[in-house]
């Protein structure tokens, strides 16, 4: 399972510990993926569980952008990207 937020300009994180919350998520194995939206993290999740990707290896590829990089050899986009643009434009 991928967690990521359908939120425009919020980030996904393992710090609630309350029943649901992302502290017991991350223990039960939920992977993070604070960068990426829904359907990009829907696709990428896809597209390395074919590719035969380990557990460990999931993690480093939504860990950040640069690390999916590194994992993957492409140029990744990310939501952060998009927000930060967002923020430049309302200051």
């Amino acid at each position: 399972v991928v967690i990521v937020s359908r939120c425009w300009g919020g980030r996904v994180a393992p710090i609630y510990a309350y029943l649901g919350g992302g502290a017991r998520l991350s223990r039960s194995g939920a992977i993070f993926a604070p960068w990426l939206n829904g359907p990009k993290a829907r696709i990428a999740l896809a597209l390395a569980l074919g590719s035969g990707y380990s557990l460990a290896r999931l993690k480093e590829l939504f860990a950040s952008p640069e690390a999916a990089k590194q994992v993957t050899g492409l140029h990744v986009e990310s939501n952060l990207d998009a927000e930060q643009e967002l923020g430049s434009e309302q200051a």
